[in-house]
């Protein structure tokens, strides 16, 4: 399956929802109530954060800390960065969401099935009702997609709709004012069905497509055309949700607050109040010390690791180290560097223990290719190169190299951990023969010159999903000119077709066989692998950090004395 409108999908997506560690948002707020109207100093004394805890009306606030900036709280406009879906999900619940086992767990829906790939049958929860009482219902969902793949909203971070029947071949679109397609069933008001054009796994299904639809009241804004979807203000406090928060007042650079869904059809919250804190990385140890953050998740929050211990030793913080699952890849523009006895030489010259010791402290795994320890599909039979120097000089005396060139390596300024080891990395590479400029970049710039291809190479924290990496490794390695790598292998795009229809022996198999043929021609440097860390204060009970699944049973979190 290659679609030039996929490709853009996916520049988002690994922009932005798989980049989750390094972005640190610029400033701090020191919030001192549940629903702020400014930013405060970020050097408040305790006394002047007390009121985070119980609010001026006694009800009881929970703050969580990330370093990412939120963008829109409008489900239609999802950039598909994970701050924002968490934070819109929060109100407007999705379909299903992984929980920390890795396993697809039902959220508003109680059930999805297939039996062929290209029927997906979702039951939505008999109990899930809106704010308001009106049921949740597949009217809700449908309405939901057709506004979101419709021509004026047309979200490109959803442009995979082209693999379901009606939606637009290129775009996934469907003209403003559909109200059905051959590829959304209603079956009943609790039950429809997806129509794919292709076969498509169960795993891919869930973790591509229904993880990501945050279904919106049609009763309530039902009448609104397109264009009015995209701008109205009823999402800075909407007034209908189905989660167990209603947002009451955002500022997207600082901050979101909360308040009990009283009507949550899971059960009323025991917190009364929430607030999601951005805050820069060096003020999350001092957060959790003070009590001002509460919860830090583990990949919405990019903890500096020299904090690591300083964190695990507070008597009022509990820490977690999560699965990881999180890498720093380098991706190689192969069209740049076409030798692949080069790319081997740069893997064999990079000292990666040295990296995840000395940047890490420890914390952190080799691997090569994309599959990490946490994956399911990792058997364990693929043993990560070696740092050899030698060997390294032996490939590049093989190469037809200007040693005079200087190849240009662009990194995300906001992952400084990975700045210096970039730094380090150019340093290695010098003693093949090699020079390189490392050069950070913000974010939008770093993916804009990567899309553009105007760089060699580039690195970049990447998250893929444990139980379903077949969209990312497409991406990266399977479309050619399209992807920052330009690489492409008959034998990769064939292994990646016969995962859609696999058994979990045969996904073994077939990931496992792609892991090898990138440890050999090298399209992607897997640096290290983060363990991922998260902490929750003590007083916060049923709340635990973890990759996924930290917000399924929110309702549950209760603040003990």
């Amino acid at each position: 399956m290659t679609n030039k409108y996929l490709t853009k999908w996916m520049a988002v997506l690994l922009g932005v929802l798989l980049l989750l560690l390094p972005l640190a948002a610029c400033g701090g707020s020191s919030a001192t109530t549940a629903a702020p109207e400014k930013e405060a100093d970020a050097t408040e004394t305790a006394a002047g954060t007390e009121q985070e805890t119980t609010s001026a009306e006694g009800d009881s606030v929970v703050n969580i800390g990330v370093t990412n900036k939120l963008s829109t709280f409008n489900p239609l406009l999802l950039d598909a960065t994970e701050v924002a879906k968490y934070a819109q999900g929060l109100s407007f619940l999705p379909l299903v969401e992984l929980d920390s086992q890795l396993n697809f767990v039902p959220l508003l829906a109680s059930s999805v099935e297939t039996e062929d790939n290209i029927t997906f049958t979702v039951t939505l929860d008999e109990k899930a009702v809106w704010s308001d009482g009106v049921p949740v219902t597949s009217d809700d969902v449908i309405w939901f997609i057709l506004n979101l793949m419709s021509e004026t909203i047309g979200n490109s971070s959803f442009s995979t709709f082209y693999m379901f029947k009606g939606f637009d071949d290129e775009t996934g679109q469907v003209p403003d004012g559909t109200t059905e397609v051959e590829g959304l069933v209603r079956v009943d008001e609790k039950t429809l069905q997806f129509v794919a054009k292709m076969p498509i796994s169960l795993e891919t299904f869930q973790n591509t497509f229904i993880r990501y639809i945050l279904p919106l009241p049609k009763h309530v804004l039902g009448e609104m055309s397109p264009e009015e979807l995209k701008t109205t203000t009823w999402f800075n406090q909407p007034e209908v949700v189905s989660g167990p928060y209603r947002m009451t007042e955002i500022d997207p650079a600082h901050y979101v607050s909360y308040v009990a869904n009283d009507n949550y059809f899971r059960g009323r919250p025991k917190i009364d109040r929430l607030n999601i804190r951005v805050r820069t990385p060096s003020q999350i140890l001092s957060g959790l010390k003070s009590g001002e953050i509460d919860f830090v998740q583990n990949t919405m929050a990019a903890v500096p690791q020299e904090d690591f211990a300083a964190i695990a030793e507070l008597d009022n913080v509990e820490v977690a180290f999560d699965n990881p699952v999180t890498s720093n890849l380098i991706f190689i523009n192969t069209k740049k560097i076409p030798d692949v006895n080069m790319r081997r030489a740069m893997l064999l010259a990079i000292d990666r223990q040295q990296l995840v010791d000395g940047l890490l402290l420890g914390n952190g795994e080799i691997a090569d290719g994309f599959l990490t320890s946490a994956s399911p599909y990792n058997d364990g039979s693929l043993e990560p190169v070696a740092y050899d120097l030698e060997a390294a000089k032996e490939l590049m005396a093989q190469v037809d190299w200007d040693e005079s060139r200087v190849l240009d390596f662009k990194v995300n300024s906001g992952d400084q951990t990975f700045v210096n080891g970039a730094n380090v990395i150019a340093a290695q590479l010098a003693e093949i023969g090699i020079k390189v400029q490392v050069t950070p970049l913000d974010i939008d710039t770093l993916l804009t010159d990567a899309a553009n291809h105007d760089c060699d190479m580039m690195a970049v924290q990447y998250t893929l999903a444990p139980v379903d990496p077949f969209p990312d490794i497409e991406w990266l390695v399977a479309y050619g000119d399209d992807s920052w790598t330009c690489y492409d292998n008959p034998e990769v795009t064939r292994l990646l077709g016969l995962t859609q229809q696999a058994s979990r022996e045969e996904l073994t198999e077939y990931y496992m066989a792609i892991d090898r043929i990138m440890q050999d021609e090298v399209p992607i440097i897997n640096t290290y692998v983060l363990a991922s860390f998260g902490a929750s204060a003590k007083r916060l009970v049923n709340a635990k950090a973890s990759v996924y699944g930290f917000f399924n049973a929110i309702e549950t979190w209760e603040l003990v004395p």
